[in-house]
């Protein structure tokens, strides 16, 4: 029989995940699969390949001894917005579809007759969510899996990896050719991107609230459906509406948060692996094994910019802009973890 994974790096992307991926698989004591489910609970079925390296383990994993930990990493998974939680709306788009539909068929005005199906299917889906008695999503997801397997929810271990998101948004920009191609190669072109995308946000902000803003963005409106990517990249950096849940449906002690600044800093790294081994139970390991996992830029993420080269600089104007959005969402993380470090200021 396949195992089931005992931990899970929760992302988000472009905090170092992969880098702790890395660096945990050196432990003797750890087996992770070659290449780890990126959007496995993200995804609206898991793809077949996927599914497949669970059902019929690699032979590392089927030969590992009883007493070694298993883990995957699945870093779409802590930030369960909309394009990251397709399965969990299937009530919402049966509703939208033939609207919009309707609506394609007119011969007049369109987009007034579209901005008319968004309610009624936000609608639908929140009774859909009554009648189930909770609003599915990624976190009630795997904690309902995890409790109908053998050994309940209670034993799953979880880490999220959160980097200052004025960096994680900035490394995004550059890392994804489609932001660079619309808003241009150059620190002018970031600035335009986050012009437009925080804009778009608070103008949500204005409307809805931040959890339905970052939960559910184009499902609301017209408007926020034609924003560029849906503000994807700027949803991806709430992090407290995310983990607000996460702990709502783990107890704290199954989740661990590691600031990425500090797994990459030549006199943090250390400590941060000896607090992630202890979150997930195992021993210090001795040997080229604690050096491996403790070196430096273990992977490409350990560089901090995508594929090791350096970012061009913030303008000050940009990097403005993205702080003082994001200062109230980081105070509020701070405060529910009781940490002053995750304001990042």
């Amino acid at each position: 029989p396949a195992p089931d994974p005992f931990f899970y790096l929760l992302g988000p992307f472009h905090s170092g995940g992969s880098d702790l991926y890395s660096r945990l698989a050196a432990h003797p004591d750890v087996v992770v699969n070659p290449a780890p489910h990126l959007h496995f609970w993200a995804e609206s079925r898991p793809p077949t390949q996927m599914w497949k390296s669970y059902s019929e383990p690699s032979a590392d994993v089927m030969a590992a001894p009883s007493t070694a930990v298993f883990g995957d990493a699945s870093p779409s998974a802590f930030t369960f917005y909309r394009a990251h939680g397709v399965r969990f709306h299937e009530d919402y788009m049966t509703n939208l579809q033939p609207c919009y539909a309707d609506c394609n068929a007119l011969q007049g005005d369109k987009d007034t007759c579209k901005s008319e199906c968004f309610a009624p299917a936000m609608a639908a889906q929140r009774a859909a969510d009554k009648a189930r008695g909770a609003e599915l999503n990624i976190p009630t997801l795997l904690r309902a899996v995890y409790a109908a397997a053998g050994g309940g929810a209670q034993r799953l271990r979880l880490v999220a990896t959160l980097r200052d998101p004025t960096a994680r948004l900035h490394h995004a920009f550059w890392t994804y050719e489609h932001y660079r191609k619309r808003y241009g190669e150059t620190p002018e072109g970031f600035l335009e991107f986050v012009r437009e995308q925080i804009g778009a946000m608070e103008r949500c902000f204005e409307e809805f609230t931040e959890r339905e803003c970052a939960v559910n963005f184009e499902g609301l409106s017209l408007q926020n459906e034609r924003v560029f990517f849906h503000a994807d990249q700027v949803l991806r950096g709430l992090y407290v509406v995310f983990a607000e849940e996460w702990l709502d449906a783990f107890p704290e002690g199954q989740l661990l948060f590691v600031r990425s600044e500090d797994l990459f800093d030549d006199d943090l790294r250390e400590g941060v692996m000896r607090e992630v081994w202890h979150h997930l139970g195992l021993r210090v390991p001795d040997g080229d094994a604690f050096a491996k996992a403790t070196a430096q830029h273990v992977s490409k993420d350990g560089a901090l910019s995508p594929a090791g080269r350096e970012l061009p600089p913030m303008l000050p104007e940009a990097k403005a802009l993205v702080d003082a959005f994001y200062e109230p969402f980081n105070a509020r993380l701070s405060a529910l973890l009781g940490d002053e470090r995750f304001r990042w200021a």
